[in-house]
Formats: C-alpha cells, structure tokens, sequence
C-alpha cells in the first residue's frame, strides 16, 4: 500500500514538473537567446499542427534565463510571416494576450502549404535584436478533411 502511495506522488510531480517545462518552452518552437544573454525570444504557431485555411495565429513568448516573463513590450514588437517561397511577406499586428504577460500572439491563415518563415525585431527594455525563426511544415486541410469534397 505505501509503494502505491509514493509511485502515484512520484507520477503526480512528472506530470505536474512537465506542464511547468511544456508552458515555459513549448513543443514546436524555437527558443533564442538574444542580447547578452538577456532574453529568451519562444516563436512558434498558436494551433500545432498547422493546417492551411484555418485560423491560426503567432505564438511569442519573451522571458529571462530565469524564465520570469517580460511583460509589455508589444508597442516595441514587430513581426512579418514569410510565405515558403520567400517571395510574400505580410506584417503581424502583435498583441498582448490577456491575463497572461510575456505572451504575444497575432492572427493569420495560411493558404498555401509549406514552411513559413516569421521574422521578429524591435527591442526589449532597451535590447535590440531581428530574429527570423522557420516554423514547422503547413499541411494542406484535405490531408484530414473527411468525407472529401467534390
């Protein structure tokens, strides 16, 4: 009975140690260190796996090596997506998300599938930095529409 007892307390902090790990670095984004080691920049896609004509959005979170968040330097933020052919570029209006700071977040539908490119710059508490991170593949819709369409 008390082996029962310590394997459920031992599983309940894995679980709750990985929730701590997969809200501070997310699965499928990528994480760079900018400045003097200053600042963690997280990119990623709101909605992973990402599908085309679908809402979906930008997923930015800006912390310390700490991981406290930074909060509010939005009006300092930009952000364009790349199509996968590097040929189009569309500006992002980042913004706060509510209730949660050091997290960005702005809307877009992706179209056409392939690897998106989303370059962020601007400056946080006096740090610049431009950062252009790839983003995981875009699928096309149909690939898990069902039944098809005709």
């Amino acid at each position: 009975m008390q082996v029962r007892k310590v394997s459920r307390i031992v599983i309940l902090a894995v679980v709750a140690a990985m929730s701590v790990l997969v809200g501070v670095n997310v699965l499928g984004h990528e994480s760079r260190l900018i400045g003097d080691n200053e600042y963690y920049v997280t990119v990623g896609y709101a909605v992973e796996p990402a599908y085309t004509n679908t809402l979906n959005g930008l997923d930015l979170f800006i912390r310390t090596p700490d991981g406290e968040w930074v909060p509010f330097p939005e009006h300092n933020l930009y952000a364009e997506i790349i199509s996968p052919d590097g040929k189009e570029k569309k500006e992002l209006p980042i913004r706060a998300r509510y209730g949660q700071p050091g997290q960005y977040t702005a809307d877009f539908v992706l179209t056409v599938p392939g690897i998106y490119k989303v370059r962020v710059w601007g400056e946080i508490n006096g740090v610049p930095f431009d950062e252009t991170f790839e983003l995981h593949e875009v699928h096309p819709i149909e690939s898990i529409t069902f039944p098809a369409r005709n």
